[in-house]
């Protein structure tokens, strides 16, 4: 059965009158406002307790295969990267390569040229 506000009230009158308001003040800061009831208990505590690391065993899984995901992401991303650094390294091989070629045939032709040129 709860305690209403006004027993409750009354009860502290009349400690008061009997024990003093320091002493009816004390006694009255010890007992719980509401019922017993609303209390929680050490099983209270403990149950809650056990459901907390269920949950945070349960987000830690979900991270965990969470950055999996994300470390099997980046792994694919570098192996890209290196496959589009050779392919730019392949292409720059070449365009050089090209370009040398042109440089010399044109260094040739002209020193053919002049060499037509002063004979």
């Amino acid at each position: 059965m709860a305690v209403t506000d006004p027993e409750r009230h009354h009860l502290y009158e009349a400690l008061k009158t009997h024990l003093g308001a320091a002493s009816a003040d004390t006694l009255m800061n010890l007992i719980p406002p509401a019922g017993r009831a609303d209390v929680a208990t050490k099983a209270d505590l403990a149950a809650t307790k056990a459901d907390l690391s269920a949950e945070i065993a349960g987000l830690r899984g979900e991270m965990t295969a969470g950055f999996a995901e994300v470390r099997t992401e980046i792994a694919g991303l570098r192996a890209d990267m290196a496959e589009d650094l050779a392919s730019v390294r392949a292409d720059l091989l070449r365009t050089f390569g090209t370009w040398l070629f042109a440089s010399q045939a044109g260094v040739i032709t002209a020193v053919a040229v002049l060499f037509a040129v002063l004979r």
